[in-house]
């Protein structure tokens, strides 16, 4: 299990090779009104040159969001409202899934998604 909970993205490099897949979860942010702090950490993962392959758990299927798991050698779960990150968690049906993931790859966390629970 390697599990990143820091604001410092660039020690991100020292854990995930250049042009990996990051799973990017948004999820958090989605009830704030800006979401800059989420835009920013995109941003950042973009210019370390990751392959970033978003993650919406409230837009997108159960199915859909354990295929990516599937294929992503990272995830990032970007802040916001912690909460909100939960509850979408259980409503799809995935918690346990994502700590699956957490227990064999590579968990990367910031604000609310430093928040981790497996």
């Amino acid at each position: 299990m390697k599990i990143l909970l820091s604001s410092n993205k660039e020690i991100i490099s020292e854990y995930v090779k250049e042009n990996s897949k990051i799973g990017f979860i948004p999820t958090a942010s989605e009830v704030a009104d800006d979401r800059w702090y989420m835009e920013k950490d995109r941003e950042d993962l973009d210019k370390m040159k990751f392959t970033i392959v978003d993650i919406d758990i409230s837009m997108e299927s159960k199915e859909d969001i354990i295929e990516k798991f599937n294929r992503i050698d990272a995830i990032f779960v970007a802040g916001g409202n912690s909460f909100y990150l939960l509850q979408q968690l259980k409503l799809k049906n995935v918690l346990s899934e994502l700590i699956e993931f957490a227990n064999n790859k590579i968990y990367i966390g910031s604000s609310a998604g430093s928040n981790y629970s497996g």
